[in-house]
Formats: C-alpha cells, sequence, structure tokens
C-alpha cells in the first residue's frame, strides 16, 4: 500500500455538483454517495484517462500535482533529462522554433533535453519482431498508461495478451540511463496524466524519477518567468 495522492481526485472547495465527470467516466470510477455533498473518485477503479478532468468545467477535478517534486529534483544537484513527448509540437504551436524551446527547458535546469520519438522507434522495431514471431497470437499493442490499466482492472483475461513491451517514455528513459550514467535524474514531460503512475512500474520510481504533464510545464514557465 503506498500513500500517495490519488492521480485524479475531486476539490470540494470547487465542486458544483454538475455531475458532469460521473457521465464520461467510462469505467464508473465516481460515485455519488449520500452521506457525502460531492462526487467521489475511487483510486481502485480510476484508470487515470482524465475525462473527467477535461469536462468538469469549473476545474474541480485535479491531479497529482508534480511541479514542487521537480522543482527539488532540479535543485538537488543532480543532473536533469527531460524527455519530451513528440506531442509537444502540437500542444505548443506558438512556440515555432524548437532550439527557443529546448533553451527554455534548459532555463528551468534541465542538463539534457530528448524527445521521445527515439524511443518510440526503438519500441516500434520490437513490435515487429514481436508480430513476426506471435505464431497466430493476438496482441493488444497499445502502451498507453489508462489502456493497460483498464484491461488490468476490468478485463484480466486479456493481460496475457497485452503486448509484453514497454513504453516510448521507458524506453527513452533506458537509453538516458546509458548514455548519462544512473545518477541522472530523468523527467518526463508530456500529455498523459497517468504517466506519473506509470513511473512507478519500474525500479520503484526511480528509472523515471517524476512525470509533468504540458499543463505542468506551462505554468513552471510562467513562474520563471
Amino acid at each position: 500500500m503506498n500513500n500517495r495522492k490519488p492521480i485524479l481526485y475531486i476539490n470540494d472547495e470547487k465542486c458544483r455538483n454538475s455531475y458532469s465527470c460521473v457521465r464520461v467516466c467510462p469505467v464508473n470510477a465516481i460515485e455519488v454517495r449520500p452521506q457525502s455533498a460531492h462526487p467521489y473518485i475511487i483510486p481502485d477503479r480510476c484508470i487515470g484517462c482524465g475525462l473527467c478532468f477535461t469536462s468538469c468545467s469549473p476545474g474541480a477535478v485535479e491531479f497529482r500535482d508534480s511541479r514542487e517534486e521537480v522543482k527539488n529534483l532540479l535543485l538537488s544537484g543532480r543532473k536533469c533529462a527531460a524527455l519530451i513527448a513528440p506531442s509537444i509540437a502540437s500542444e505548443f504551436d506558438d512556440i515555432t522554433d524548437y532550439r527557443k524551446f529546448v533553451g527554455m527547458i534548459r532555463l528551468l535546469g534541465f542538463e539534457y533535453v530528448h524527445e521521445n520519438s527515439f524511443g518510440v522507434d526503438l519500441i516500434a522495431s520490437e513490435y515487429a519482431n514481436l508480430f513476426s514471431a506471435a505464431e497466430g497470437k493476438y496482441y493488444i499493442t497499445s502502451n498507453c498508461p489508462p489502456i493497460v490499466k483498464m484491461i488490468e482492472k476490468f478485463h484480466p483475461e486479456l493481460v496475457p495478451n497485452l503486448a509484453p513491451l514497454v513504453s516510448p517514455m521507458i524506453a527513452t528513459a533506458m537509453v538516458v540511463k546509458d548514455l548519462y550514467r544512473e545518477d541522472v535524474a530523468v523527467v518526463h514531460i508530456g500529455p498523459c496524466i497517468d504517466a506519473k503512475d506509470e513511473l512507478f512500474l519500474y525500479d520503484s520510481g526511480k528509472l523515471v524519477d517524476s512525470v509533468l504533464t504540458f499543463i505542468e510545464l506551462r505554468e513552471l514557465f510562467d513562474e520563471f518567468n
């Protein structure tokens, strides 16, 4: 049992009881309790997809904030590597020169900046090898953390059909550790909220030290001007 804050939770002070979160949850992980004034997200059922977060107009659904954790890593004296999801180009379309973006990441305190597309290529190659040796077995090829969680929690009979490959985030982190030694701190930056939980599946969170969403990255850019 861990004492981590749930990946998604409801801030009762902001909640207006519109129940939009209840309606959009694909796994019925949000319940309305008679004894409670507001809906409640059940951690054991939640798959971290974030649909409740995007549907809540007052912003009452919040996710585990990693900004302080990352700032502490940047001040720790360890060299830090930022792993950037390829979707950064569409998220930050206001930054037209990628070199400026890399400079902004480094100004936050990161020593190294890598894009996860290298890990995507590595995993794509492994998928090709897997399929060539599949011998008629059907594989679920998604390594999206919410999809994997949904299968593990609600369709456990399909777990053997999950492709036995890590995600591009993890693959890139493994390469970065080889490049810069084991003591480098690795921070993944991407759109997926549930990647914050995925990191704990590998070396107890020591392979990827923390995960920032694009929302948190924008907030850090604003904070550091």
